[in-house]
């Protein structure tokens, strides 16, 4: 609860994720009268989101200094390219140090208006705000992209990330398409468990991503240390609030999600996680064929049985039956 109060004093929440009018109040019953009662001095409820009243002493919502630009950096290579936007690698053209950032381009003609936070003068988009929240609660894995600046103009948002040191990195569908052989055991323990390290403190300051995929996952040159990428999907949850709008990607996603049920949030990026590992061991996504989920979980062969436990704990049809983020670091598999 710390975090929540901490996000409610300064810029305010969020979003509202997908619960009725009618339960705009009860839904926050599991917080104190006085917390409840900062909540309403910062924010009115609407019909369709939470609308967020400045707070003078926090700059978030304010426009962005003019002499920052996206002239200042000179592009080295395009990175990925998205539904609202692309990711380039650049360097500032004055930086003697040559040091080299992701930055994001964010289209705001694009952007969906659930994806945006803010009030009737000012909106940003949720990902930058979730990105400035985790940049003052930073991963101790080291997992979570860190965003170091951001900025616009009359076009796009720009969002300024920390990139591998030698500016060299493999997304992990290109690491698992090039794969000749199998993946060791070992290896894919190693970058799962990373991976579960950053979505636990994720999961921990109520956030989370919506959108895990092997695109998403980027590995340095060694291809041992990896970085979880692309807020763009991503949210804020808390209990009792339900959302039962598709964020995600097809094959990913939770069957839930796919068949417009209501949902909180964790279990689905549990779901992802699921598949992402199936991919890992098996190097093809079990969801892809026609009428995936109303047939068994197919499994080619076993590698361990402690990874196939895993495996179908996560990849339970059920939500509820889910195991949390702690519950699989905690897995014995994860823990020889």
């Amino acid at each position: 609860m710390d975090y929540f109060n901490s996000v409610i004093s300064k810029f305010v929440i969020t979003n509202r994720i997908g619960f009725p009018p009618k339960d705009e109040i009860n839904a926050f019953q599991y917080l104190s009268d006085t917390k409840q009662s900062k909540l309403w001095k910062y924010t009115k409820p609407t019909k369709n989101k939470w609308i967020v009243k400045e707070d003078n002493s926090y700059s978030l919502f304010k426009k962005t200094e003019k002499d920052k630009s996206i002239d200042e950096y000179e592009v080295i290579k395009v990175l990925g390219v998205g539904a609202h936007g692309d990711v380039k690698l650049a360097k500032k053209k004055n930086d003697a140090k040559k040091k080299q950032f992701a930055i994001k381009t964010i289209n705001k003609d694009k952007i969906l208006p659930e994806l945006l936070i803010g009030n009737q003068n000012r909106q940003i988009p949720l990902e930058i705000h979730i990105l400035d929240f985790l940049s003052r609660h930073l991963d101790p894995s080291g997992v979570i992209v860190e965003m170091t600046d951001y900025f616009e103009d009359d076009d796009n948002f720009y969002v300024v990330m920390k990139y591998f040191d030698n500016g060299i990195g493999m997304d992990l569908f290109d690491f698992i398409d090039n794969q000749v052989e199998w993946i060791e055991e070992s290896r894919i323990k190693k970058i799962f468990k990373q991976l579960c390290q950053g979505i636990s403190h994720l999961h921990s300051l109520g956030i989370v991503h919506r959108d895990i995929k092997d695109e998403n996952v980027i590995m340095d040159e060694t291809c041992t240390k990896i970085q979880l990428v692309d807020f763009g999907s991503s949210g804020y949850y808390r209990p009792g609030l339900l959302d039962d709008k598709f964020f995600g990607t097809e094959g990913y996603a939770a069957p839930e999600i796919v068949n417009g049920e209501k949902y909180s949030g964790p279990e689905q990026d549990i779901w992802s996680l699921g598949v992402l590992l199936y991919t890992l061991i098996y190097q093809e996504n079990p969801y892809l064929q026609e009428d995936f989920y109303s047939k068994p979980l197919q499994i080619p062969f076993i590698l361990s049985e402690g990874s196939l436990d895993l495996l179908r704990w996560m990849l339970n049809k059920e939500p509820s039956c889910r195991p949390t983020i702690n519950e699989i670091l905690n897995h014995p598999w994860l823990k020889d």
